[in-house]
This record gives C-alpha cells, structure tokens and sequence, in this order.
C-alpha cells in the first residue's frame, strides 16, 4: 500500500514538474520573441505617467548576436561539460560581480523615482525620524513598508561606513550572483543534466543586460533573489 502511494506521489510530481517546464518554455518563448523584435523607451507626457513606445529596431542586431552565441555555445559547450559545475559558477560569479562592480561605480547612477523615495525613507527610518510615513505614497502603497525596513536594517548594519548609496547597488549585484547560482542548482535538480546547467553557466555569462539593473534600488532584484531559493 505504501509502495503505491509513494509510486503516485512520484508519477505526480513527474506530471507537475513537466507541466510547470511546458508553461515556463511557453512564457519564456514569447518573451523572446519580443525582446528580439523590440526595444522600447518610457517617457512622460500629459497622457500618462509613465508612456511606453516599442521601437522595431533592434532586430538585425540582435539576430547577429543570437547567431554568434548560438555559434559559439555549439562549439564551447562540449569542452565545458567537462569542467566541475562548481568551477563553472565561481567563474560565472565573479565575471557577473566584477563587470558588475565596474559597471556601478564607472555609472555612478543617482536614485530616482520610487528608488528615491524608498531609499530616502528608509534613511530616515535608520536615524529614527519617521515622519516618511505621513506621506500619501505610503498610506496607498502600505506593502512597500517592507521593502522600507529591509533596506532601514541594512542601512543600520552598513550605512554608517559609507558615503554613497552605491553599497546597495553592490549588494544588489550580489543578489544577481546568487540568483544565478540558485537558478543553475534549480536545473540540475529538475534535468539531472549537466549539459543543461553548461548552457545556463554559458547564456548567464553572455547576457551581460541584467547587470546594468542593478544600479536600480528596490525591492525587485532581492526579491528575485529570495523567490529562486524559495
């Protein structure tokens, strides 16, 4: 009776595990198709707040570099599956953290927008004044108080030995690192494979664009960060 009950829970989580790859391989696909197609920018106007306008301007360029990584990962792939996967993501990490590092403090990016007004209040909140609080920003968007008391505990530990908020941008960047690490162990529990965990090493490696987000202080990349290991 056991035997057939675990046999079930098996087979389901067989069933489940496909389901969840089939559904990601269908939202994944459509968001390359149209980052392949598009670029966009956002810009202000009396319409809208925040306006976005798609460019088809990019495709040429991106077909070259798809081809060229495509190319690439066809011919370097079977060298890196003999390499130990841990070997691969100490690699993966500290390319990620230094063109990272580099990145951050060539750009020297100020806060803005809602990166401002959280940062700004968690400062606040770190020296004990809270008077942040009386803002409408947060009596309508009271679940971004988490995100303010995440980065108050950090500014707390930390902010006292720096002068700049480009230790959050640095710690963000960690965050990507770990996300990255946490994604490749993900795939080799789900494939058993490691040419499959080469491939992501490999495409991480190449896709140097969410390295340029880290300079944005929010809640998003910790977040990211803590749903992969979640």
């Amino acid at each position: 009776m056991m035997l057939k009950i675990r046999q079930f829970f098996e087979k389901s989580e067989g069933y489940a595990r496909n389901l969840i790859c089939f559904l990601m391989a269908i939202i994944t696909g459509f968001l390359f198709i149209e980052s392949f197609m598009h670029t966009m920018h956002m810009v202000n106007s009396k319409e809208t707040f925040e306006g976005i306008f798609m460019h088809h301007d990019n495709i040429f360029i991106n077909a070259c570099y798809f081809f060229f990584i495509f190319v690439a990962m066809l011919f370097i792939i079977p060298y890196l599956e003999k390499v130990p996967i841990k070997i691969q993501l100490v690699v993966l990490s500290l390319f990620t953290f230094l063109l990272g590092v580099i990145w951050i403090f060539t750009a020297q990016c100020q806060l803005h927008a809602d990166s401002l007004s959280v940062i700004t209040a968690a400062q606040k909140a770190a020296n004990n004044d809270f008077s942040f609080l009386e803002d409408r920003y947060y009596s309508n968007y009271s679940y971004i108080l988490g995100t303010v008391s995440y980065f108050e505990v950090i500014i707390r530990l930390l902010g006292g030995h720096f002068s700049t908020i480009l230790y959050l941008q640095v710690i963000n960047l960690l965050y990507f690192v770990a996300a990255y690490i946490g994604i490749v162990i993900i795939l080799g529990k789900l494939f058993h494979s490691k040419r499959i965990q080469s491939i992501a090493c490999f495409t991480f490696l190449m896709c140097i664009h969410p390295i340029f987000y880290s300079v944005f202080v929010y809640g998003i990349i910790p977040g990211l960060c803590f749903s992969v290991y979640a």
